[in-house]
Formats: C-alpha cells, structure tokens, sequence
C-alpha cells in the first residue's frame, strides 16, 4: 500500500534506458553493493571506498623515482665523496661510481646510510652497555660498604657487651 506513495521513479528521468536493468516483472533492479574479503565497500559504478583499520596505508605517499638532472648528479657527487672518504680503493673506486647508472648510484647511496646508521646504534647500545656496566659496579661497592658498615658496628656492639 506504501509503493505507490513511496514511488520516486520520477525523480530517475536523468538515467539513460541502457543503462537501467529490469527484473521479469518490470521493476528496476538496483545494483547492490558488495563488501570484498578486506572489508572494503565495492560500489555498482566499480569504485572502492577502503575501511579505517587500513588508512595508515591509504595515507602512505611513495615519492616517485627522481629524474632531474641536477639531483642526481648531486646524488652522485655525494656518493663520490662518500665512497673516496670511507673506501681504500680510491681513484679505481672513482670509476666504477662514474660507470654506473643513476637508480644503482641511488641504491648504493641509500645502503650506505643505512650502513652508517646501524654503526651508529652500535655505538649507543655500547655506551648504553658501559653506563649499565658502571651503575652496577657503583650499587656494588655501595652494597659492599653498607654490609661491612654493618659488620663493624656488630663487632663494636659484642665488644662493649663483654666489657
């Protein structure tokens, strides 16, 4: 009793007649909409509209590959000087730098800051160790001197009670 009240079929006319579906009684069949393994939504028009447990991942934004000139010969400069200061090789290790392409300079580049970096956690966790190392050795010889403190005063107490 509602249909006819509730009919808004009117409101449709914008919508193109090859692209309106009927079912065998005539009605027009409304594409559903599809929830994928992941939990996404999948409209009818193919889109997908992602859940909020991944916008971590939509929000990521992946620098496209760099291309100018002038940055990558700064790239390769540093690379250069990086490889000239920290490798024995030297004028041979020049050459090899100069032959090769611009994404392995790249590559070469960033393992060598990555190289740099695990040094340096290698040297905090060593200085973090030594402090470890002195803090216990401190609360030893503080333990030491309260227990032999203890013991004097023991010895002090039997003497004065045999007198």
């Amino acid at each position: 009793e509602y249909e006819d009240f509730y009919d808004f079929s009117a409101s449709y006319e914008d919508l193109d007649d090859a692209d309106i579906e009927l079912d065998e009684d005539g009605e027009i069949v409304e594409k559903k909409i599809e929830i994928a393994r992941t939990g996404e939504l999948v409209l009818p028009s193919g889109k997908i509209v992602g859940h909020r447990d991944f916008r971590v991942y939509y929000k990521q934004y992946y620098r496209p590959e760099e291309t100018r000139t002038c940055v990558l010969a700064q790239q390769r400069e540093e690379l250069l000087r990086l490889g000239c200061k920290f490798s024995g090789e030297g004028a041979s290790s020049l050459s090899a730098i100069n032959e090769l392409s611009d994404s392995e300079v790249m590559v070469k580049l960033v393992k060598f800051q990555k190289q740099v970096r695990r040094g340096m956690m290698v040297e905090q966790r060593a200085m973090q160790r030594a402090e470890l190392i002195a803090q216990r050795r401190e609360y030893k010889s503080t333990k030491d001197k309260l227990r032999a403190s203890e013991n004097t005063t023991a010895k002090i107490r039997d003497y004065h009670k045999l007198l």
